[in-house]
């Protein structure tokens, strides 16, 4: 019954957990608990802690033992899984048939993880050429540092682009990034910071320098607040909107292949206020038909019979109505494209 409830336990942490017990690479999906075992030593030897945790687990569910509980935590702890560590660790100690040699290992691994139980933490693995900030604190590869659990934003340079990148950090977990991520079309926007401001914030958190080496920012597309001091000393801020894909051109006119709608207004402000010419055009042609028609010697009409000028007046007239309500469509499509001009301008 005891040996049920700790593999009930186990599932439970794997049910928990990022990787599912059955990733354990055993062909045919079922093993013994050597095969498992050896499974997971393999992976291990590679450098994959999540399947040799994998392994482990299906061992376990096999045949419940300290042992395998005690490496499992330990796999846990290399995995930055602390709260899950510290879970294998006390399901060890509370075991009364566990030897008293782990225990008092486990115990003494249980009470340097308690630290990191409430906090988050982030490390990043990156090769030399790349300067990585977090907050105010440059990183050093493989260096562990306690996060504000949420989204955590990481600064790195690399070459002529800085690209400030958001992840996710979860208390009593480390998040591993590692680095450089490569840009996303479906994910990532640019700013082309042009000549280089002397300062750049980023929905009222200021990003670092220098500028003067830095060519563009990447950074997730969607809406952001942008705020910048030019050379001269200038202060300009503006709210953007960017699609996937789309580079904003810093001070220059907005964003580059950007909303097509400041053309769709202009556009359609000249085809409404052609259209509307040219019925203009029409409602004169018909009143001067009226006009131009053959008169007899007493100036009485003889051209045209009195209702056919009857049909042309009318109709003139209502062209004319048709006119004017397009040239006022034309001027309402002229303010909105000085709307969308302005709102695109930085």
């Amino acid at each position: 019954m005891r040996a049920w409830a700790l593999g009930a336990a186990v599932a439970l942490v794997f049910a928990r957990g990022a990787y599912a017990a059955d990733a354990c690479p055993i062909p045919g999906g079922t093993g013994s608990v050597d095969v498992f075992l050896d499974a997971a030593l393999a992976a291990k030897g590679r450098g994959e802690s999540d399947i040799a945790l994998s392994c482990l687990g299906r061992a376990y569910l096999l045949e419940p033992s300290a042992g395998l509980l005690h490496n499992m935590g330990r796999l846990f702890e290399d995995l930055g899984r602390y709260r899950q560590a510290a879970e294998s660790y006390r399901r060890l100690i509370a075991d009364p048939a566990a030897d008293q040699a782990l225990k008092d290992a486990d115990q003494t691994r249980l009470h340097n993880l308690e630290v990191r139980l409430d906090r988050a933490w982030i490390m990043a693995d990156f090769a030399g050429g790349l300067r990585v900030l977090f907050g105010k604190r440059y990183l050093v590869s493989g260096q562990e540092l306690d996060a504000r659990p949420g989204s955590v934003v990481l600064e790195i340079v690399d070459g002529d682009t800085l690209h400030v990148l958001r992840f996710t950090a979860l208390v009593g977990q480390r998040t591993d990034v590692k680095l450089p991520v490569p840009p996303s079309a479906e994910r990532d926007a640019w700013i082309d910071l042009g000549i280089g401001p002397r300062a750049v914030a980023v929905d009222g958190r200021e990003v670092d320098g220098p500028f003067e080496a830095i060519a563009r920012l990447r950074l997730e597309s969607g809406a952001h607040d942008l705020e910048w001091t030019d050379r001269q000393g200038h202060s300009q801020r503006v709210a953007i909107a960017l699609a996937p894909g789309q580079t904003w051109v810093l001070g220059a006119g907005g964003p580059v292949g950007a909303s097509p709608w400041p053309w769709i207004a202009g556009g359609t402000t000249l085809a409404l206020g052609a259209t509307s010419a040219v019925f203009f055009g029409l409602a004169e042609g018909d009143r001067a038909t009226i006009r131009n028609a053959a008169r007899d010697g007493n100036g009485v009409v003889t051209g045209i019979t009195f209702a056919e000028a009857a049909v042309l007046d009318e109709r003139s007239a209502d062209r004319t109505v048709l006119a004017a309500v397009l040239i006022g469509g034309a001027i309402t499509s002229l303010g909105l494209t000085l709307l969308a001009a302005w709102m695109t301008e930085p």
